[in-house]
């Protein structure tokens, strides 16, 4: 395999996580037009805007970075020699690293908003006897709610992504994806 094609698909596996987080925005929106149909949320179109833009933003990373893998490869590549490398990949190992990947982008898009509930939450005066979830701001409570457990999950799966990799790994199967690096293959 030449270099450009490991980085090609690094660039993919990056693709990937965008494509999983626009699945995951369309889940979002989902639950918020629920709770604004519920009467909790006020405006429904200042609540999904937000939303909308970030599904977009990922549907267009995803769609461009899968277009364009072979020519963003080359780009960061440069204009290095065309020398094959030899890579044996473990299946269990590639699944732990995207597991990883998709739940460090979901702690890095989740914090923000804890952080900022809490800051508005204190800034307000509410302080620890309302936060069983009578707030002025019921649909930022639930924003709130759904945002942490999605954090939480993210820890505990980077924290057991070993055996959740094995999950999907037959037993009898051999455990390697082997990348042949001979020039009739590239």
């Amino acid at each position: 395999m030449k270099r450009v094609q490991l980085i090609e698909w690094g660039i993919i596996t990056i693709a990937l996580i965008f494509g999983y987080k626009f699945f995951e925005g369309i889940f979002t929106a989902l639950v918020q037009i629920f709770y604004s149909l519920q009467g909790m949320g006020g405006d429904i179109f200042e609540v999904l805007l937000p939303t909308v833009f970030m599904i977009v933003i990922y549907a267009v990373c995803f769609v461009l970075l899968i277009k364009r893998s072979g020519q963003l490869a080359t780009y960061l590549h440069g204009q290095g020699g065309e020398e094959t490398i030899a890579i044996r990949i473990g299946k269990k190992a590639l699944l732990q690293v995207i597991l990883i990947g998709i739940c460090l982008v979901t702690i890095i898009t989740t914090i923000p908003g804890i952080i900022l509930y809490l800051f508005e939450s204190f800034k307000e005066g509410i302080g620890k006897r309302n936060m069983d979830g009578n707030t002025a701001d019921p649909f930022g409570w639930h924003q709130f709610k759904l945002s942490a457990i999605q954090l939480l999950i993210a820890l505990v799966i980077i924290f057991f992504s070993r055996e959740i990799a094995g999950w999907f790994i037959r037993n009898k199967e051999v455990d390697e994806l082997s990348f042949e690096s001979d020039p009739e293959n590239t």
